[in-house]
């Protein structure tokens, strides 16, 4: 099954999404469980609001993903108007937090845990975290970059940024219109003195943070535009910290396992410095040679 997770207003209702498949431009037709080579009706994948999460739409496409092959996410509106669209290539060897959990337990020759409860497990799971949080203070990990773009509202100056099965935005380190010099990061106090500038809508030539709600960054434009124009985008995500057992992390888990092996070990006075010295090496090789990554394309209207 390939999951499908889009955040957006709650209370929506008929949201469906459509996979194309990169590697040769067939579509999944969720009706005849196949991949076509035309895009219609058939290829709907159904996404329903989760009931204790207003705004998280999830579903599932019925069909198996192949490691290493990219499929392009489009997600629609009841009527037909695409939302936003997301290439993302699939990664198959990724382990789950209770995996990584138990990889460490047997590596220290203690019993596994079949969940989260015990004191141990719970210990272990804070130090993979600690890794984690050590690699998203890292640059160049290609997981956590996006690239994309949305489309503007006339007259609408305020965008939330909501890639698909992504969490959390953590910086926004460019936004460009066409070819256009890309849009200036303002300050809230340059920005409103621009504001109050641009009083007729035109093409943004300028932005600011506007605010956050959780992993959701929020920008405003200015001046409001006057048509709808494409805006390119690249951000950097952020891997939040694993909670559930099933929680599968967007970073690197070999990595994520040997940092976590080390917090175990230095948190119950073991012998660590091997395993923190591998880790860092893992953490800044991996950096100089990603200089240059891309994950995924977005468009949203």
């Amino acid at each position: 099954m390939f999951s499908i997770t889009h955040r957006d207003v709650g209370g929506k209702t008929s949201l469906y999404a459509h996979v194309l498949r990169m590697d040769d431009g067939k579509y999944w037709d969720e009706s005849a469980d196949a991949w076509v080579a035309t895009e219609s009706g058939m290829c709907n994948v159904s996404l329903a609001e989760d009931t204790t999460m207003p705004g998280r739409y999830a579903g599932s496409a019925n069909f198996n993903p192949s490691h290493g092959t990219t499929y392009d996410i489009s997600i629609f509106e009841a009527d037909g108007t695409m939302i936003v669209k997301t290439s993302q290539p699939y990664v198959s060897d990724k382990k789950t937090a209770l995996q990584l959990v138990n990889d460490i337990q047997q590596e220290l020759r203690l019993p596994k845990s079949a969940d989260f409860t015990a004191p141990h497990a719970k210990s272990v799971l804070a130090q993979l975290n600690k890794a984690i949080q050590v690699m998203n203070e890292s640059d160049g990990w290609p997981e956590m970059n996006v690239k994309g773009s949305f489309m503007t509202k006339v007259g609408v100056s305020v965008y939330s940024l909501r890639p698909i099965n992504a969490s959390y935005v953590d910086i926004l380190k460019r936004m460009q219109i066409g070819t256009n010099v890309p849009l200036a990061k303002r300050t809230d106090g340059n920005f409103k003195t621009l504001q109050k500038m641009n009083t007729a809508p035109a093409q943004p030539t300028d932005y600011r943070i506007f605010g956050r709600a959780g992993g959701v960054l929020i920008v405003e434009l200015t001046p409001a535009p006057d048509i709808a124009y494409q805006v390119d985008f690249e951000l950097l995500m952020r891997n939040e910290l694993l909670a559930a057992v099933t929680d599968i992390p967007l970073l690197d888990t070999n990595a994520i396992y040997i940092g976590g092996l080390a917090f175990t070990k230095k948190d119950q006075g073991s012998w660590y410095q091997d395993d923190m010295a591998l880790f860092q090496n893992l953490v800044s090789a991996h950096a100089d040679n990603q200089s240059e990554p891309n994950w995924g394309d977005a468009e949203t209207i």
